[in-house]
């Protein structure tokens, strides 16, 4: 995560008519946007199994 935002800062300070920095800029791009998704899904799995384990519990 921290070198696809350090890729994007590269990128994006540098001239964007070369087709280098475009690839670099969105590909960056995709990489951080991955990233916070596979955190987001992980937690939100995280937060369904707890919650199912307590209604199962509740329900007993």
């Amino acid at each position: 995560f921290i070198t696809a935002i350090f890729c994007h800062v590269l990128a994006s300070n540098d001239d964007m008519n070369m087709p280098t920095t475009i690839v670099t800029f969105h590909l960056s791009g995709i990489v951080a946007c991955q990233t916070l998704l596979w955190i987001l899904l992980a937690e939100f799995v995280w937060y369904s199994i707890i919650n199912m384990l307590l209604l199962l519990v509740l329900c007993l």
